[in-house]
């Protein structure tokens, strides 16, 4: 089940809205000319009307697929772990979902590779040719993501998560 990215929802707001300014104004014209039956006949279906409009209005709030913590489905990141929700095309740059298989912008495919799990892989981990990454260095005043290698300044170095990656500093 995939969410739609904000660039789609933010357009079928914008539809929402133009029937709602449709449906105000027939409203006003039955009420100048008066025709009660049909101002009645409005009242009825105004409230079908909402209810189709409320899945638009009011959208249920989603699972991070990292800490399992209920998040409003119009975040960007996850409040409790720093999960990345919305994401950039790499091709376009527009908004999409971290599970979006397809931009709806521009189409490109966005599928993971998938290993079967019958598959073999052998991976050497040799300790002596790693390096963890230095903490800190003192000239710049600058601190790197262990993950990433991306650049924290003095105001990020507190923080739990990493802000580009995500990942637990």
């Amino acid at each position: 089940m995939s969410v739609e990215s904000p660039d789609t929802v933010g357009k079928r707001l914008s539809y929402a809205c133009i029937l709602t300014l449709i449906l105000l104004s027939v409203f006003l014209i039955l009420l100048v000319f008066q025709l009660f039956w049909a101002l009645l006949i409005l009242v009825f279906l105004a409230p079908l009307i909402m209810l189709g409009l409320n899945r638009y209005f009011f959208r249920p709030e989603i699972k991070c697929p990292r800490c399992n913590a209920s998040v409003h489905s119009y975040s960007e990141r996850c409040n409790y772990c720093g999960f990345q929700l919305i994401i950039k095309c790499p091709k376009c740059g527009a908004s999409m979902r971290y599970n979006d298989e397809v931009c709806n912008n521009c189409g490109y495919s966005t599928k993971k590779l998938i290993i079967p799990e019958n598959v073999e892989l052998n991976f050497e981990y040799k300790e002596k040719d790693y390096q963890k990454p230095q903490k800190k260095l003192d000239q710049t005043g600058f601190t790197f993501c262990p993950h990433c290698g991306s650049k924290l300044n003095e105001s990020q170095q507190n923080l739990r998560y990493c802000e580009y990656c995500g990942s637990k500093l």
